[in-house]
């Protein structure tokens, strides 16, 4: 389909006067202005830099550079508001910085990076300058155990959100310490 329009869009980050959508079937992320008009596009099938297979997750730093979650890639990508490639992270594997189908991702407060590292059953966590921080849950069906996490979110106050797609819920966390 051709620009603007979307091919099974799956995630949204705002940042700005800009909405940002991963298309996933066309292989690209969308930037709209908040009315709706559509402005410009990146990417395309591949493994290569600025390309992507399935990107689904989406987010945008406080600097308004935009992270993408390219999921049968297993890593992320970062480009810059005018979806210039900045760099890409992460490669398939278990390891700390690895990833397997990677989905959903979100920044706190403090810039760190969060990231829904769906077949690993972990949230991956980084700091501003990517450095990998840590990992939170394990795979099962107790709190604070996952089965193929997709979606991390920050309230307001500070509680943490994880949608926990294969156990069917949402789990709620108080805030982390810093």
């Amino acid at each position: 389909t051709g620009p603007g329009q979307l091919n099974r869009p799956h995630s949204l980050a705002v940042f700005g006067n800009f909405v940002y959508i991963t298309d996933q079937w066309n292989n690209r992320v969308e930037k709209f202005g908040l009315d709706g008009n559509y402005l410009l596009q990146w990417g395309d099938l591949g493994s290569g830099e600025g390309q992507f297979n399935n990107p689904v997750g989406i987010a945008a730093d406080r600097h308004g550079d935009v992270y993408v979650t390219d999921h049968l890639n297993h890593r992320i990508e970062k480009f810059d508001p005018r979806g210039r490639f900045l760099l890409q992270f992460g490669r398939e594997g278990r390891r700390p910085g690895q990833f397997e189908h990677p989905q959903g991702l979100r920044f706190d407060s403090q810039g760190r990076l969060f990231v829904a590292d769906d077949g690993n059953n972990r949230i991956q966590i980084f700091d501003p300058h990517l450095r990998y921080l840590g990992q939170w849950g394990i795979f099962g069906t107790r709190p604070g155990q996952f089965n193929r996490p997709t979606a991390v979110a920050f309230a307001p106050g500070g509680d943490v959100y994880v949608v926990d797609s294969y156990n069917n819920r949402v789990q709620k966390f108080g805030p982390l310490k810093p």
